[in-house]
């Protein structure tokens, strides 16, 4: 997108920064909701007599004791899927952090252009 106008980059960096501080609550709120799992699954493990260790490995093996031979893979654990999705929360906040870097980019760009446009004439 191109930018002819300073309002118009710090309109756009002002919505990418409410968007990055609305997905770091979700990510922080995915964050506390996974390690909430971890410790109630790991809890329940233990409670049943498993060592901390032994209770981890089941924790994160929970859903894939076996091999989907229709699929040729592993079914996807609950363990899995919660992590997955904190990651991938993660790596939408850090796009968004280098979206914000580029629009500062461009800012610095066409403030140059001006400058170097002023002395020119």
């Amino acid at each position: 997108m191109e930018y002819d106008t300073f309002e118009e980059i710090l309109e756009e960096i002002e919505e990418k920064i409410d968007e990055l501080e609305e997905a770091q609550w979700r990510l922080a709120r995915l964050e506390a909701s996974f390690k909430g799992y971890e410790a109630s699954s790991k809890k329940a493990f233990m409670d049943a007599g498993m060592s901390a260790v032994k209770a981890d490995t089941e924790m994160r093996a929970d859903g894939r004791e076996r091999m989907d031979e229709r699929l040729g893979e592993w079914p996807v654990g609950a363990w899995e899927r919660n992590y997955a999705t904190v990651q991938e929360q993660s790596i939408f906040v850090e796009k968004l952090k280098r979206k914000i870097k580029v629009l500062e980019m461009r800012f610095e760009a066409l403030r140059s252009m001006k400058a170097d446009a002023r002395r020119v004439v």
